[in-house]
């Protein structure tokens, strides 16, 4: 490439834009990105040691919308903002106005393409960016199950969906060549109808499509473009610092619900609870105490339970129907029961599903719509609703919200379910969206604005919330803690979303296999995991793991890069805890604590982390073994190498930087 005939001098400042006869030069401390003048797009980014790509990066914005050959009208730079330095292209095509901006910092580069349609009715385009590799790149991250992978595992085209294949709009290429990485991040902020990550052998792509365009609407995408050292772990940390309240809890009394959960209903009895509070359980989600779907908070003072149910009409029960009669009296001594057990209680709520009859009566208008104009599938007898908070729907929610809050006060906060749904609206416009040059609302977009609104008044009450299986990590923000329901794989995915904040795992298990994959899984991701289903032998190891567990309280993940090397027969972790100590959990997923076979003997570890030298002593805990061990530490700079003596299925190295 021509590019590499220049001599690339990075430069003494935290970041500059400089420019040649050919070129604009963006420079910070970890990258020099080469622009070239008559395409405005990036020719080349060199990393340290000269690492640079192999191809420049293109740029498409498809369907009637452009032509190649565009005019770049304007070219500004402005260097006053502190912050960072940016470089402006105004580009005019044929049918469309683009702008590419640059903005370099000290620590990333952000790229953004924006577009204006020169009609004024709306059409659908994408904005794709193709970024090549960086062949000395061995290894792949995306916050999915799959991940981290090698990069010639790909050698054909494939395809990730954001919101269905992964949550967090983060890609991570890295591997041993000069402890060099580069992550690439689609901007939190940027409303997304669809986000594709496409990799082939030559490259990836990332698609932002069923975007709007028009002469009054443009259209915005991005990318951050982060170079770091060898590890996945770092572009995690920056994109987590940069989106503070995307990723930590809103309040920090949630950490006072963090343990054992349980799945309770409104007709549980005192023995139940006690039997709960025996097993250690620290918070319930109270499941049961409204009479349907879309009605949490009735003007009455009793009602009916008529959930799952289609044996009543609404007339029959609005007159005092069902076969279970609850009401806030009976709810507020309940309540009070497990509290005085001192197990936290979080009531249930949701925004997306109702009740069908009600819906059809009272709010037909918001019932969401597929292409064919038939309302989306949801729970059994209910509709899915466009939670706009602007529309009837909306406000029927929000006042509902309200009501809770105000009837029961003495709850902790509110468990919110069904946090997953992120369909295509066709009978309502979000204003964004556009499917087949059609307007859409994508689902997400309400349920982000919505969610302001609620963790708002929540948090303002002193209340917080849990929520289930977010779809994105957009709708996560200002959420406390987070669940993951059902499968294992639900977990790997979800537990990207609360590295920061607690995380509960409710895996419904049934049987010993099943009860033990729940809880590796568990501790390898920081969560507590749910009571289990099973039998006398499954509820032993959940006794069994439960000190493992006690020693996670509070932790937040270690995203130092590459802080623990270890035979790669073992999954492991990592962990930073609130009084300053390390936790490590090794796990062998194919060994059993209920089957003894000799140990694996003299493991070798070695821990990279800052604060190596603060850390005085070393324990290990293991389901297998009854007594806890003292290790010997060597510490040298900021590492740590220690040998495990014995380990069969699942052990906990306790870092303690105090004697105590």
């Amino acid at each position: 490439m021509i590019i590499t005939l220049f001599c690339i001098i990075f430069n003494s400042n935290l970041y500059s834009i400089s420019e040649s006869d050919q070129y604009y030069i963006l420079n910070n401390e970890k990258m020099s990105v080469t622009i070239l003048k008559s395409t405005a797009l990036i020719e080349d980014i060199i990393l340290s040691q000269n690492l640079s790509m192999t191809n420049p990066i293109k740029v498409t914005i498809a369907k009637n919308s452009m032509d190649k050959n565009g005019n770049i009208e304007k070219i500004t730079t402005d260097k006053t903002n502190k912050e960072c330095e940016t470089l402006i292209f105004d580009i005019l095509f044929e049918n469309m106005r683009v702008e590419y901006i640059y903005r370099i910092d000290e620590n990333s580069l952000r790229f953004d393409v924006n577009a204006i349609g020169m009609n004024k009715s709306p059409s659908e385009i994408s904005i794709e960016y193709h970024i090549p590799f960086f062949k000395e790149f061995k290894r792949l991250f995306i916050a999915n199950e799959e991940f981290p992978a090698n990069t010639n595992d790909f050698r054909t085209l494939r395809t990730l969906q954001y919101r269905k294949d992964f949550m967090i709009p983060l890609l991570t290429f890295y591997g041993d060549y000069h402890n060099n990485g580069i992550s690439i991040i689609a901007p939190i902020e940027i409303p997304k109808p669809s986000l594709n990550f496409s990799i082939d052998p030559n490259g990836f792509f990332i698609s932002f499509s069923r975007l709007r365009s028009s002469k009054s609407i443009k259209c915005h995408s991005g990318i951050y473009i982060i170079p770091h050292e060898n590890d996945w772990r770092p572009g995690f940390a920056f994109l987590a610092n940069r989106y503070h309240e995307y990723f930590h809890p809103a309040s920090d009394s949630i950490y006072n619900s963090q343990g054992w959960y349980f799945l309770a209903d409104a007709f549980d009895t005192k023995d139940m609870i006690e039997r709960a509070k025996r097993r250690k359980v620290k918070w319930i989600e109270l499941h049961g105490h409204f009479p349907f779907y879309g009605l949490y908070a009735p003007s009455c003072d009793k009602w009916g339970i008529i959930i799952d149910s289609d044996d009543l009409s609404y007339k029959t029960w609005s007159r005092s129907g069902g076969k279970k009669i609850n009401g806030y009296h009976r709810m507020k001594t309940l309540i009070n029961d497990w509290r005085q057990n001192n197990v936290k209680t979080f009531l249930y709520f949701q925004s997306f599903e109702c009740w069908y009859q009600y819906a059809d009566k009272y709010y037909a208008q918001y019932i969401a719509r597929d292409k064919h104009y038939v309302p989306h599938s949801a729970w059994k007898l209910t509709r899915l609703m466009n939670p706009d908070p602007d529309s009837k729907w909306g406000k029927h929610i929000i006042k509902q919200f309200h009501r809770l809050l105000t009837q029961y006060s003495d709850i902790d906060g509110i468990f919110y379910d069904r946090m997953d749904y992120w369909n295509y609206d066709f009978a309502h416009d979000d204003k964004i969206s556009m499917i087949d040059d059609k307007p859409v609302y994508m689902l997400g977009f309400a349920f982000e604005k919505l969610n302001d609104r609620l963790f708002r008044i929540l948090h303002d009450k002193g209340k917080c919330v849990w929520g289930n299986n977010p779809s994105s990590i957009e709708v996560c923000k200002y959420l406390d803690g987070i669940m993951a329901e059902s499968h294992i794989q639900s977990l790997l995915r979800t537990q990207y979303m609360a590295i920061f904040r607690p995380l509960v795992f409710l895996a419904y298990d049934q049987n010993p296999r099943e009860t033990e994959a729940k809880l590796k899984n568990a501790l390898l991701s920081g969560a507590f995991p749910s009571l289990t289903y099973g039998d006398s032998i499954c509820v032993f190891l959940d006794s069994t793991y439960s000190i493992l567990f006690n020693l996670l309280k509070n932790r937040k993940w270690v995203l130092d890069p590459n802080p623990i090397t270890i035979d790669n027969r073992f999954k492991h972790n990592i962990f930073r805890l609130d009084n300053g100590d390390l936790a490590i959990v090794i796990v062998s997923m194919d060994r059993s604590a209920l089957i003894k076979s000799p140990p694996l003997s003299n493991i070798n570890i070695c821990i990279n982390i800052p604060e190596a030298k603060e850390v005085s002593a070393a324990y290990v805990y293991s389901v297998d073994f009854e007594n806890v061990l003292n290790l010997n530490i060597v510490s040298k700079d900021d590492h740590i190498n220690l040998t495990l003596p014995h380990h069969h299925s699942t052990s906990l190295i306790y870092l303690q930087k105090k004697t105590r």
